[in-house]
């Protein structure tokens, strides 16, 4: 059985973002609450959302009351209903890949992705998301998983035989590998090879109920259901509501873990640090490196990069941009 490559992620879920909204669970209190307890979560902040979707994070995010929230989505039809649904001058959605993105330099105190890291390269990304952070400031990662060690899940043992020989998310586990956001230890070794202090990670189980439409409606917001065919993929979700209507009287439960994972920043990395080791976006030169930033040839020397982070642990505010011309602005405030 094969894994969806992560390149189908950027534009699995946009078909429909109001069905992908109305159907795909919210994500619980205690996710709030362990990220203003662990994450730095405040008013006031600036706050990076990397795979905002339909704005299931978005909007609880924003309710904190965030100088600034960028959402970066890379399916451009998700970043317009984001536009259109949220109204929130203090939300500027980005339909960008995370990777390309251009995004300022030590411009976040905490970056945020909701049930979409698995996407992406994770220790690269991790990378990239260490230079876009204010020192001390936060990454929390966090995934609704359908499922959880331990605990039986009579609906999707008698639905499995439909899947049967269909390629799998990155999400999901198999007989080789756990679920991606209950795999903590992999997850801590992510944040550790990256230069994150992790905190312990929290995993809250709860009961999702769905009714035969509701069933149908998930399941269409899935990437390895939304990657079949029509004629299969309409197949497939009426043989789920057949099993739900009839073999569980209309009313499915899931079993359901919120995975919830939080780090912080200690120090940022110097140019030294950085030689040898480039993440994605980073081009390493002669002399030195260039850290590039978004589609063109936009960039900016460390050593100017260092020179900002050094301003802003003498107290100093600093946002680093680039213009047009890819010259490189810093503001201090």
């Amino acid at each position: 059985m094969s894994t969806l490559d992560r390149q189908f992620g950027r534009s699995a879920f946009g078909a429909d973002p109001a069905n992908y909204h109305a159907a795909r669970p919210p994500y619980p209190a205690a996710v709030w609450t362990a990220l203003r307890q662990r994450a730095g979560l405040r008013s006031g902040i600036d706050i990076l959302e990397i795979g905002a979707g339909s704005g299931l994070a978005t909007g609880p995010l924003l309710q904190h009351d965030p100088r600034r929230l960028t959402a970066v989505e890379p399916d451009r039809r998700l970043a317009e209903f984001l536009r259109a649904t949220l109204h929130d001058p203090r939300l500027d959605a980005v339909a960008e890949p995370f990777e390309t993105a251009p995004l300022p330099l030590a411009g976040f105190d905490l970056v945020v992705s909701a049930t979409a890291f698995h996407w992406l390269d994770a220790r690269p990304a991790l990378q990239r998301v260490a230079t876009l952070l204010r020192p001390g400031g936060h990454v929390a990662l966090c995934w609704n998983v359908f499922g959880g060690p331990d605990r039986p899940d009579p609906f999707h043992d008698a639905t499995a035989h439909l899947f049967v020989g269909q390629q799998t998310s990155p999400s999901q586990g198999d007989g080789n590998r756990q679920e991606h956001g209950l795999d903590a230890e992999a997850r801590l070794a992510d944040f550790a090879a990256t230069g994150f202090s992790p905190d312990r990670p929290q995993f809250e189980p709860w009961i999702l109920t769905l009714d035969p439409a509701g069933v149908r409606s998930l399941y269409a917001t899935f990437s390895h259901v939304a990657a079949l065919p029509r004629l299969e993929r309409d197949a497939l979700l009426d043989g789920l509501v057949a099993i739900a209507a009839n073999r569980f009287a209309g009313v499915v439960q899931r079993n359901m873990t919120t995975a919830i994972y939080t780090a912080r920043i200690e120090t940022r990395a110097t140019s030294g640090q950085l030689l040898g080791k480039t993440p994605h976006g980073f081009h390493e030169t002669g002399d030195g490196c260039q850290v590039g930033l978004g589609k063109s040839a936009r960039h900016l020397t460390i050593a100017l990069f260092d020179f900002a982070i050094a301003l802003q642990r003498l107290g100093g505010l600093v946002d680093i941009e680039l213009d047009e011309q890819a010259a490189a602005v810093v503001r201090i405030g």
